[in-house]
């Protein structure tokens, strides 16, 4: 869920760099390389670089509202995603990010306008469902996901969670579809069948299993997935509860 930037090795990047000093897109490279191995703070002087060079180049704002909300900096990210997002208002990643720093900050009705409009735009997406079914029922609303599930194709992944967490299938079912057709693919499964299942125990009051299935992603959801930093978030908003 990186912007579309191509990801290379650090020593490829660094004689892109070497060859050309001004090259936004390399610096913006390293950065997600550096995100992706935990080094914010290399990866925060990597993507201000790149906005630098290119300050009209959303990736790098995106990327770097990424690192900065990883890093707990809330406003400073919804700061760049609303730029990201002032470039490209159609591109749903941006709003997914916007959206996700809006809910780890309490916005709920900020982060469900953000959700629904992702939503709007892409009413046969799965994750758009979720993310606002989740928002929203934690903003004390009703499900909406019966009435989302018409448009949606289920014989897709994330199909399955979104049938487990109507009920309509098992947990064992649930992990037995997200065995993938490599092990990259079916970690990112496993993430999200992990991921979305503690949270639908948290909005059913079962605070026991949340933490379960929340720790269990936050140790196997790859970083550049959206997940990982979420089930980080709310396995800290949960520490800080009775």
């Amino acid at each position: 869920q990186f912007g579309k930037t191509l990801k290379l090795g650090v020593r490829s990047v660094g004689e892109a760099i070497r060859l050309q000093p001004a090259y936004a897109a390399a610096y913006d490279n390293r950065g997600l390389i550096y995100y992706e191995e935990g080094q914010l703070d290399k990866a925060l002087t990597e993507f201000s670089q790149a906005i630098r060079l290119g300050p009209g180049r959303p990736s790098a704002y995106y990327n770097r509202g990424l690192a900065l909300r990883a890093r707990g900096e809330i406003d400073a990210a919804i700061a760049d995603f609303d730029v990201a997002i002032s470039f490209e208002p159609d591109a749903y990643y941006h709003l997914w990010g916007r959206g996700l720093a809006y809910l780890f900050q309490g916005s709920l009705e900020r982060a469900i306008a953000d959700f629904r409009h992702w939503r709007e735009m892409f009413p046969q997406d799965s994750y758009a469902a979720l993310w606002l079914e989740i928002a929203e029922r934690r903003a004390g609303g009703l499900s909406g996901l019966r009435q989302a599930y018409a448009a949606l194709d289920m014989s897709k992944w994330p199909g399955p969670v979104i049938a487990y967490l109507m009920g309509e299938t098992s947990e064992a079912a649930l992990l037995a579809a997200a065995s993938g057709p490599d092990a990259e693919v079916q970690r990112d499964r496993m993430c999200d069948a992990a991921f979305y299942a503690g949270e639908f125990a948290l909005l059913a009051g079962d605070k026991k299993a949340a933490l379960e299935k929340l720790g269990r992603a936050a140790d196997i959801c790859p970083r550049r997935l959206n997940e990982a930093d979420a089930a980080k978030a709310e396995l800290a908003r949960l520490a800080g509860q009775p």
